[in-house]
């Protein structure tokens, strides 16, 4: 079974089904299970979406400081070996989404756009060019797959 983390950026809560999605078009509904982080706000409406919810201490990390936020899903990362990392591609997770993958040492898809199977292998879809094409990225399996979407 995979393990997926998916960064809830509670500015932008309206992204947390995409993500999902997201999670099943690569791995299959049921395929994997879903670890969020939360750093701030209610917690309670997503108590069943996702499998576990993992909330940041108050007071532990300010809202939008990408180092933090970066030290604490890279010390999530060491502890619970997730397949992938979904990141929202909000303002914050594109300075999040970055450093991570070069802390983990594993590689990034920014902007990815889609994503389709072929013969089992995950192809992640994202523009390129100023959008006049698309870029098609295999990951590999030498780390987890780090994601902005």
């Amino acid at each position: 079974m995979k393990k997926i983390c998916i960064f809830q950026d509670t500015q932008k809560s309206e992204y947390t089904a995409d993500l999902l999605e997201v999670a099943e078009r690569m791995y299959g509904q049921g395929q994997f299970t879903s670890h969020a982080l939360f750093l701030t706000g209610p917690v309670d409406r997503f108590t069943g979406v996702f499998h576990h919810i993992i909330r940041v201490k108050e007071g532990l990390v300010a809202q939008y400081d990408p180092c933090r936020i970066c030290d604490i899903l890279e010390q999530l990362q060491h502890k619970e070996h997730f397949d992938t990392v979904l990141i929202p591609a909000t303002p914050l997770g594109k300075m999040i989404a970055p450093r991570l993958a070069k802390r983990l040492g594993t590689g990034l898809a920014a902007g990815v756009t889609g994503i389709r199977k072929d013969g089992g292998r995950i192809e992640l879809i994202r523009p390129a060019c100023s959008g006049k094409t698309v870029q098609v990225i295999h990951p590999h399996n030498n780390g987890p797959v780090v994601m902005s979407i």
